[in-house]
This record gives structure tokens, sequence and C-alpha cells, in this order.
């Protein structure tokens, strides 16, 4: 719900109305394009391959009520295979992503065994698996094959006020920016870490091939065979541990 706007940058912005259908837009989500009244106006993305994508909101008035956490757990090496999270993951598995990395015990730098992942659908084309514990509960239970392994885990979590504070400083208005004042502020043009994307997405597998598109309720995807509004653009920054944004360079209408 908002950019790291310390270590984003952007070369051109613009204020534009807001759609009368969609007044509110929280930071650093995906924009898109239309004609109201003969003017134009933007609002989240939907999701649509027709839609025009217009640019990353700029513009933040409100308390976020949840973040994205990038956590490494090492997986025992003998039964059973189940980790401690730190926070409760929002929903379900849907929500997470998890792959095998290597720790480098000098530097802490954290490098990918490989680019496969394990989601929502339990398994890979391997056959492994990780799952989320009953009810939500803060384990993570995982296949015997990666035991012994050390694995990133990236998931969104419900904030509590302290934590709120702690991380955003304390806020002033439940409204965000586009309620309060009928328009946006839109980056069309730069580099920003943004939390408003697909955390299952396995966005490390980015390549020049990769479709990188405007989704649902103003989230940026990159799966495949994911459907919206294309996105001129590049990843610049995968989420990590120290920094749980989403790194786009891009280039809107």
């Amino acid at each position: 719900m908002m950019i790291q706007i310390a270590n984003s940058y952007f070369t051109n912005s613009r204020e534009l109305p807001v759609s009368a259908a969609s007044p509110r837009i929280l930071e650093g989500q995906a924009l898109v394009k239309s004609i109201e009244n003969g003017n134009a106006v933007v609002r989240p993305s939907t999701g649509a391959s027709t839609e025009l994508f217009a640019g990353i909101a700029l513009g933040q008035k409100f308390n976020p009520d949840s973040a994205i956490f990038v956590q490494i757990v090492h997986v025992p090496a003998v039964s059973p295979y189940v980790a401690n999270l730190t926070w409760t993951p929002i929903a379900s598995a849907s929500n997470m992503l998890a792959r095998v990395v290597s720790v480098d015990p000098n530097t802490q730098v954290v490098t990918p065994v490989s680019l496969a992942v394990y989601d929502a659908t339990l398994a890979n084309a391997a056959g492994y698996a990780v799952a989320v514990g009953g009810n939500n509960a803060l384990t993570m239970s995982f296949n015997a094959a990666l035991a012994g392994k050390t694995v990133e885990v990236t998931y969104q979590y419900s904030l509590t006020m302290m934590q709120l504070i702690a991380l955003y400083g304390e806020t002033y208005s439940p409204f965000t920016a586009s309620e309060i004042t009928g328009s946006i502020g839109v980056i069309s043009d730069g580099m920003i870490l943004t939390d408003q994307f697909e955390v299952s997405d396995n966005w490390a597998a980015f390549t020049s091939a990769t479709p990188l598109v405007a989704g649902p309720n103003g989230l940026f995807t990159m799966a495949s065979g994911a459907v919206g509004a294309p996105v001129s653009g590049s990843v610049e920054h995968v989420p990590t541990e120290t920094s749980p944004f989403l790194g786009l360079r891009v280039l809107a209408h």
C-alpha cells in the first residue's frame, strides 16, 4: 500500500483526476487511463487486456493494514519438516512464494539455488511441496525433498497498530489521497519500489520475454497467461528480507 520512496526515482509524473467509479486508490497501485466527461481520468487496473496503463499511483494519506514480509527459514533435516514463521500469512498459501536459496555465511548474500518455486499448487515440476499449516498457523510444512534446505519465503501479513507505527510512522487520515483531493499523482517514467504486486509470482525469473501486466486490483503481475494492461518495463529489484518491495522500471503513456 505504499512506495519505498527513498530508493525510488522518477523523471516524469503529474496529477490526474480520479475516476468517479474508483475514488479509492492506494499508493503504488498500477493505474489505467480512461475518458470520463471528455477528460482523462485514472483508476486501479482491473486485469482487462484492453486497458491502457497510465503509471503508478503516488499519494499516501492513510494507514496501511498489511505489509509484505520476506523470511529465510531452515527446513529440519529430519521429520517433521516444519519451520516457524514470524507472522501469520493472510488468507492462504496462495498469497505466498517459496524458493530454495543459499546464504553466504560471511556476506549474508542470498542466492537462489534454482528459479523453481513452491506456491499454492503445492507442487512444482520436480514434485516438491510446501503449504501453510492448518488454520493459517505460524508454521510451514515442507515436503521431505526439501529436508535440510534453506528456503526464502515471501508472504503478506496483517499489521497491528504498533507494527504500523514502527514501519510507517503514525499517519493522520483514514482516507486515501485520492478520496480527499479527487486526484492522484501518477508516475509515468521511473524506477519504483512498490508493494502492490502479486506475491506468488516468481519475480526472480523475469526475463525480456516475460509479459509484465497491470492485473486485477491494481496489482502488477507477470505470471504466465496473466491478463491485463501491458506494461512497458522491467524488474530492477525482487523482494528481499531487508527490502520486501518490487522494483519496477516503467514507462507509461
